[in-house]
């Protein structure tokens, strides 16, 4: 337990951890690898049992390997997918590790995501059943959210924002609030945040490239050109000049075509 909460606030920022342990036994690896995803969500830990091969002479020749990783989104059950290593197939067995894991989060089997996801004018709007329960959302970041769920086949389980705050921030005595307290605390896995944000100091959270950007529109009022040019050039003329204005204005393009 203290082993996965020191390396539990790692894990965000890693891409695979790997704990060596003495004992070969397979029930007991999975037991570790589950406590470790369910209480601490530890999802990119390996076990390792490393066996050396000695000659006669004492001396190190080759080594055997285990390397033992967990898929929790197995649908009928969980998976621990162990690879035997030795020192003529690493380079294959490394590229089988990776592939794993990406194969692993490709396909969720419907595994529940605690999404924090909010109402944003024209942006996402919450879809309610008659009790008032949130059954999803529409509008531009809702829709990206369900073809998102649909790629990775999960199931979202929407909750609130802590506070029932928004963006979240960082307070004086350095708790969050907010969609960053969501994902800080362990009430969200996942939130779907309309403003671009970055690492304000939490541990346990990591963000993502944005998949869309707000633009900021300025609006002022609309000038009357024409009203302007005409008053400038005619405010100084009498009635006469007007006149003669006018009709030498609407000449000028039938001068023009006949002179071409």
């Amino acid at each position: 337990g203290g082993f996965y909460k020191k390396l539990s606030n790692f894990n965000p920022k890693t891409k695979l951890m790997i704990a060596s342990l003495l004992s070969h036994n397979r029930e007991e690896k999975e037991e570790i690898l589950k406590v470790g995803f369910e209480k601490y969500k530890m999802l990119n830990v390996a076990i390792l049992n490393f066996t050396p091969i000695i000659d006669d002479n004492d001396e190190l020749i080759g080594f055997n390997i285990s390397v033992c990783l967990y898929n929790p989104f197995r649908e009928n059950s969980p998976d621990l997918h162990c690879i035997d290593v030795n020192s003529a197939n690493v380079d294959e067995k490394l590229i089988e590790m990776e592939n794993f894991q990406k194969s692993r989060l490709k396909n969720l089997q419907k595994f529940p995501l605690k999404v924090n996801i909010f109402e944003y004018e024209m942006k996402s709007v919450a879809l309610r059943d008659l009790n008032g329960e949130i059954l999803g959302y529409t509008y531009p970041d809702g829709e990206l959210l369900n073809a998102f769920a649909q790629v990775m086949n999960f199931t979202p389980v929407f909750v609130s924002s802590e506070n029932d705050g928004e963006y979240g921030y960082q307070m004086a005595n350095g708790s969050f609030t907010g969609s960053l307290a969501a994902t800080e605390y362990g009430k969200a896995d996942l939130v779907a945040n309309p403003r671009l944000i970055a690492d304000y100091n939490t541990t346990k959270s990591v963000f993502l490239q944005p998949v869309t950007t707000m633009k900021l529109f300025f609006i002022i009022k609309k000038r009357d050109t024409r009203r302007l040019i005409t008053t400038f050039v005619l405010e100084k003329l009498d009635w006469t000049s007007r006149m003669i204005t006018m009709i030498l204005l609407s000449l000028f393009p039938i001068i023009y075509i006949v002179i071409n």
